[in-house]
């Protein structure tokens, strides 16, 4: 399936989300924590449904490797973060006339917009990915999936960049980057599966891991704190059970 279209359709699902947290003014803390749920609900289920399971049905020695895959994806990201990190400590944002209480929440509205892309990059490589395994109903419901969790995704990014003291112009540029990022890892996935047809089945449960990893270190957790254990718990649910219907749509 061509990746321009499927990298164009996850991440412009964000930037969609973007205008509409624009528009909107919209800001509800439970609802994003529902949301955060929901997403990671799809993407548990499009992890093993779509990327993991198929592959680990390909003989003892690839199963073995697609264990190693996923165990990679999950230190991947952990590499990325912690280059974030570093990055945050060489160059803190620059305080000019903030209180210390405003630069504090200037900072962590920063770095949950960070978080999100960090994410986004992971659902982009499953994405691409799934465009250069050649099976279109695999990467259409993948693509799916992940444009339909994306929308909301956008939207709850502006509220605590707004209330940290940045205008909503710059809260929306900062949300549609998110949604760049994502393209780019759709291209990233798609490229590195394409020059590596032979180890596709690999390349699909890295990409697998690095989403189970952010789902069960940064997303649930999200969840939980903002909207309750409950209704964290029945988000997720409805989540994979969207995901589900989805793939058997398609």
């Amino acid at each position: 399936m061509n990746v321009f279209i499927i990298a164009f359709a996850v991440g412009g699902a964000t930037m969609l989300g973007s205008v509409a947290g624009y528009a909107l003014r919209y800001n509800n803390k439970k609802i994003d924590g529902a949301v955060f749920s929901f997403s990671a609900g799809i993407m548990t289920a499009a992890s093993f449904s779509e990327l993991i399971l198929p592959c680990a049905d390909e003989g003892t020695l690839m199963f073995m490797c697609c264990l190693l895959g996923i165990i990679f994806g999950g230190a991947l990201i952990v590499v990325l973060q912690r280059f974030i990190r570093i990055f945050e400590k060489r160059f803190p944002p620059l305080r000019g006339d903030l209180t210390e209480d405003k630069t504090q929440k200037r900072n962590g509205a920063l770095l949950f917009a960070a978080a999100i892309a960090i994410h986004n990059l992971p659902e982009g490589l499953a994405a691409g990915v799934g465009a250069a395994s050649g099976d279109v109903k695999k990467a259409v419901t993948i693509a799916a999936g992940i444009a339909l969790q994306n929308v909301p995704e956008g939207m709850i990014v502006i509220p605590p960049l707004t209330h940290a003291g940045l205008s909503r112009k710059k809260a929306a540029l900062i949300s549609v980057f998110t949604g760049v990022i994502e393209i780019i890892g759709t291209f990233l996935g798609y490229f590195a599966a394409s020059a590596a047809e032979k180890i596709m089945p690999v390349i699909l449960c890295v990409a697998g891991g690095t989403m189970l990893y952010i789902i069960c270190a940064d997303i649930l957790v999200d969840g939980a704190e903002a909207a309750g254990k409950k209704a964290s718990g029945f988000s997720f649910l409805a989540g994979c059970c969207a995901m589900l219907v989805m793939e058997r749509m398609f």
